[in-house]
């Protein structure tokens, strides 16, 4: 059995003796070496074939070939980093469906806090195991007993030499710096991954900690190398998987239609942000991807929304965009309200992210059904019937925690139909930190002789309900009016405030504005506004 090192052995060894005539290195290194090889390089081939055939299990070890002095080594590991954070599916992380499997520390370690081969123990005294979580690429490492006694963990390649020595720091020109490995793992690449460079590496910036969402405060983690002086600086040497020639194909299946973009009129300027959902056009059970898109972004550093989607649609993935390079928690089975399914989609950082008007912000891809007609896409406003205990709430917030002002355009999938031309236009809604946001696209079927309209005609001397602006049409223009009304920014003629008191309780306030947007989703009939 090993011997336990005091708290007061030095943290550096400057030669240790191995069989009497082999001396070991144990400068203290300036950089911590965080390394990620198969085999002994960093870079894998992998042919095109070979994935078009099945899944590829590529063989990962990861090494510390140079220490100086840890004892904790929380890790966060992505494929691709900031470039895929986001595209979730299975894991917090993107990583393009690339799995991990057959996960484990090394046995024996690089450090001691390893096991020997016969069990005992090969730390300082008996310890807490680290957890090593493949869903969500987490490595969290955390030698209690060193962290308590204030001491570095030592390398276990020249104490299993001579039995005692405790070497803390060490640099990568020692002969035994890639003996051990720290941990090790395969990566599994799924059956028809596309051609390109995928890149194994440690996560260095912030992400939300998935267990927070929804909690009503946001919390995060990220990776984290200590020592008994504190943070300690360390550099990554990630490992590159090569597929094919490393140039990335176009992997859209045949089945797929080439959809069209039906004419979709731009949101009415606001104060806020606007998030749009583009609509698509595509024969009767082809693929459709919707984008969400943004414009007017002052700076954000979170949000938490609530799309629903028309239960018709049968949602098949969501990848990242450009607009917020940040960790994503998504989760497409909450639940169904009025007919439709609602998803999930947040995101917190401490700092503000600023996104380019007409950024991408996700992807979703649907199988459109069958049946020709319209299918829609938007943001979940009736949240009462999958809230929990905690709520649930639709809500955009910057790095000080000040809700931000926003609204989204809905948007849809349209199934043609061969006699019929569908024209479609957007409407939205605003929210600020009083009201609810909503949203709707209302889509006008028109045959070659028929026209429908959503607005009640009336004559000049009556109530139109909703009709906010007197324009003689309810759209989402009546609701920004009422809401900048309510907030003494603008006024209302008399006819209009008439009109707007759609809650009909004599006030005008968030209920007659929120009565608006949900005629506007065709979630109430134009005949329960107001006193009919």
């Amino acid at each position: 059995m090993r011997k336990f090192i005091s708290a007061v052995t030095s943290l550096a060894i400057t030669a240790t003796a191995l069989t009497g005539t082999m001396m070991f290195g144990a400068s203290a290194a300036d950089t911590t070496i965080l390394e990620f090889r198969s085999g002994d390089s960093n870079s894998v081939t992998v042919a095109s074939a070979d994935v078009a055939a099945g899944e590829v299990k590529v063989p990962v070890k990861l090494y510390v070939p140079q220490s100086t002095g840890v004892n904790v080594l929380s890790l966060k590991m992505a494929i691709n980093g900031d470039e895929t954070v986001g595209q979730y599916e299975e894991h917090l992380f993107g990583n393009y469906g690339i799995k991990i499997a057959n996960n484990k520390f090394s046995d024996p370690n690089c450090f001691d806090g390893g096991t020997l081969n016969d069990g005992a123990s090969a730390g300082y005294a008996d310890w807490v195991g680290p957890i090593f979580t493949a869903q969500y690429y987490n490595i969290n490492f955390t030698h209690n007993d060193a962290v308590q006694e204030n001491i570095n963990l030592d390398a276990f390649a020249p104490y299993e030499a001579d039995g005692e020595s405790g070497v803390f720091t060490w640099d990568e020109s020692v002969s035994w710096a890639y003996k051990y490995a720290f941990a090790e793992f395969d990566l599994v690449l799924p059956k028809g991954l596309a051609d390109g460079e995928y890149v194994l590496d440690i996560f260095k910036g912030d992400y939300v900690n998935a267990v927070s969402i929804g909690s009503g405060k946001l919390e995060y983690g990220s990776t984290k190398v200590s020592g008994i002086d504190g943070n300690v600086d360390y550099i990554t040497r990630p490992l590159t998987i090569t597929v094919g020639d490393g140039q990335t194909q176009n992997t859209t299946s045949s089945s797929t239609t080439t959809s069209t973009t039906p004419k979709q009129d731009d949101p009415p300027a606001g104060d806020g942000i606007v998030y749009k959902f583009n609509t698509v056009e595509v024969e009767p059970g082809a693929e459709a991807t919707i984008e969400l898109t943004v414009s007017g972004d002052t700076g954000t550093a979170g949000m938490t929304l609530y799309f629903a989607y028309d239960e018709n649609l049968e949602f098949g993935k969501r990848t990242a965009g450009t607009a917020y390079r940040t960790g994503v928690t998504f989760n497409e089975k909450i639940g169904t309200v009025d007919g439709s399914h609602v998803m999930a989609y947040a995101w917190g950082l401490k700092d503000n992210l600023t996104a380019a008007d007409g950024a991408v912000v996700s992807k979703f891809t649907f199988t459109a059904p069958t049946e020709p007609g319209t299918y829609k896409i938007g943001l979940c406003t009736n949240l009462d019937p999958i809230a929990d205990e905690n709520g649930l709430y639709n809500s955009v917030i910057d790095k000080d925690g000040k809700e931000l002002e926003f609204s989204v355009v809905a948007g849809a999938v349209v199934v043609k139909d061969a006699d019929e031309t569908t024209t479609t236009t957007s409407t939205t809604s605003t929210t600020s930190t009083t009201s609810t946001t909503s949203t709707t696209s209302t889509t006008s079927t028109t045959s070659t002789t028929t026209t429908t309209s959503t607005t009640p005609i009336v004559g000049d001397d009556d109530i139109l309900w909703g009709d906010v602006d007197c324009d003689k049409d309810v759209d989402i223009a009546d609701v920004v009016k009422l809401n900048k009304f309510n907030a003494g920014n603008t006024d209302v003629s008399e006819q209009g405030q008439k009109n707007a008191d759609c809650a009909f309780d004599g006030k005008l306030d968030a209920k007659d504005a929120l009565a608006i947007k949900q005629y506007l989703a065709h979630l109430i009939k134009y005949e329960e506004l107001g006193d009919q």
